[in-house]
């Protein structure tokens, strides 16, 4: 039997692309008073809001095209700003999962080009019932 094989993306490739995407269209994530202090890859980073964006897009993906994930591996992290920190994306493009993005963020975005952090939870809480959709093959 076949082992199969499995491909991740590279997450700096997919931060840098998300980079892009929120700057063409100038999109803003606000957090709290103190925005200026949180740089938008950081806000991007694994241990920040990474995993609940990918993970938005996915619900995102799967409504739109079936029972399809994008494998991703999320773990725990009391540290990390939102509890959870993103490890891989194992079975999705980047292409795919910036266009979700996309998608997402244009329901959430205000007239101004924010995206509040109030905004990403309620969706996030509306839309992805667990942190992530599956256990990642080891």
């Amino acid at each position: 039997m076949e082992k199969k094989k499995i491909c991740m993306i590279n997450l700096e490739r997919l931060i840098d692309a998300l980079s892009a995407l929120f700057t063409m269209r100038s999109y803003r994530i606000v957090v709290g008073q103190k925005q200026d202090a949180w740089t938008l890859r950081r806000l991007l980073a694994p241990d920040a809001l990474l995993p609940v964006i990918v993970r938005m897009a996915e619900e995102q993906w799967t409504s739109a095209s079936g029972p399809t994930n994008f494998g991703l591996s999320i773990d725990y992290e009391e540290d990390a700003l939102c509890g959870h920190v993103l490890n891989a994306v194992h079975y999705a493009p980047i292409c795919i999962i910036v266009l979700c993005v996309d998608h997402v963020f244009q329901q959430l975005v205000d007239q101004e080009g924010a995206v509040t952090i109030e905004a990403m939870e309620a969706y996030a809480r509306k839309v992805c019932p667990m942190p992530y959709s599956q256990v990642v093959p080891s």
